[in-house]
């Protein structure tokens, strides 16, 4: 005779796809109207992503071994029970295996960070080295050490650089750079300007000839 509990919705397994399709819905209607705070929208931040999804991870984690200890306390010695509670227990090996994981790149990443060299840059190169005013130069340089994602500004003529500058995740810079066409003085000054994500900044400064 079927068994008639393990039907429809009432199969845990039903629930369970039912219940994490109605969360999608509701965190995606959530960042519609703007009451989510913000989650959505910051899980393309990596360093919050990977918090948010190591919590994730460490609670699940952590609720199944409690479900498993609690199952193996209160639980029957008949065969059914003791062939669920392996199968909960393969599971949990999946998931502490996918957790050490997550928690070993995390703190793996911490530990590179924490001794990375310091934040340096290469010699700042513009092209051509000759230019007239109204022409477009082209700066190169790269920047290693620190703490990527990098940012970085270009200014000229001694103007303050930019707080928040253009993005650089593999620290290589290419950038054009327009001579204003009033400029009369026989060089123009370049300078670049990086930080990285600990707030430690370097520059590097070069000059275009004018004719």
């Amino acid at each position: 005779m079927p068994d008639n509990n393990n039907n429809g919705f009432r199969n845990p397994i039903a629930a369970l796809a039912l219940l994490l399709v109605i969360g999608v819905i509701a965190l995606i209607a959530s960042a519609v109207f703007g009451i989510d705070r913000g989650v959505l929208a910051n899980m393309a931040n990596r360093e919050y992503a990977r918090g948010l999804i190591t919590f994730l991870f460490a609670v699940v984690t952590i609720g199944t071994a409690l479900v498993l200890v609690v199952s193996a306390l209160v639980g029957s010695s008949s065969e059914r029970e003791e062939k669920r509670f392996q199968q909960g227990k393969e599971v949990l090996s999946l998931l502490l295996g996918v957790f050490g994981t997550i928690i070993g790149y995390y703190f793996g990443s911490t530990f590179q960070a924490a001794h990375n060299p310091s934040l340096r840059v290469s010699a700042l190169e513009l092209f051509p080295g000759t230019a007239k005013p109204g022409d477009t130069v082209i700066a190169r340089a790269l920047v290693v050490g620190g703490v990527p994602p990098y940012r970085y500004s270009i200014s000229i003529k001694n103007e303050k650089p930019a707080v928040n500058g253009t993005l650089s995740e593999s620290g290589e810079i290419n950038e054009e750079i327009r001579i204003p066409g009033s400029f009369a003085q026989p060089a123009l000054k370049v300078q670049l300007f990086i930080v990285d994500a600990t707030a430690e900044h370097v520059t590097a400064i070069a000059s275009v000839r004018i004719h």
